[in-house]
């Protein structure tokens, strides 16, 4: 068994220690070590000379080039989220490209570029509101609409608005309420 005392220059696995980095919530000894694929992991002192971690983990990622899922398919790695997930950019059938994550294309949350998930609503009554045209997506990817209320008005709304409900006017309702009290 390892002297636990020093570790710097020892390999555990594909690991490296390289200095101690302080210690852990618990109190335990963390080393900064390197992977042999050139990535730093911290790892408890006693997790390496037990054998518990032996890498970065990046070695457990899954290879999806070429993988389909539902309508994309797993182009190349991009990089990673701030969650540390593998991102992929993957082209849809239509041909649009999207980036995801390698755990929402393995789930199941990710399948297409989003086109495909929305109902086209052109010509449909919400309300007031008659969508006119789809003019793109908002930040959560959202289909956005442009929509004529019945006095006259446009507004843009985001489809989901429109299919549950909490969007039925441009306002104009309220609007004539206020004015008769």
């Amino acid at each position: 068994m390892k002297k636990t005392s020093e570790i710097t220059g020892e390999r555990f696995g594909k690991l490296i220690a390289i200095e101690p980095a302080g210690k852990d919530k618990n109190g335990h000894v963390l080393w900064r070590c390197k992977c042999d694929c050139g990535a730093e992991k911290l790892a408890t002192k006693s997790s390496l000379i037990a054998g518990l971690i032996k890498s970065c983990g990046n070695h457990k990622i899954k290879r999806l080039e070429g993988e389909k899922f539902g309508r994309l398919t797993a182009i190349e790695e991009v990089g990673r989220n701030k969650n540390n997930d593998v991102l992929w950019r993957c082209k849809c059938e239509c041909g649009n490209e999207v980036i995801a994550s390698a755990s929402t294309l393995i789930v199941g949350y990710v399948k297409s570029c989003g086109k495909h998930r929305v109902k086209r609503l052109e010509g449909e009554k919400f309300g007031r509101l008659t969508a006119i045209e789809e003019v793109g997506r908002n930040k959560y990817y959202s289909a956005m609409w442009r929509c004529e209320c019945d006095c006259g008005e446009e507004i843009t709304v985001a489809s989901s608005r429109l299919l549950n409900g909490s969007k039925r006017s441009c306002g104009c309702e309220r609007r004539k309420v206020a004015a008769q009290s």
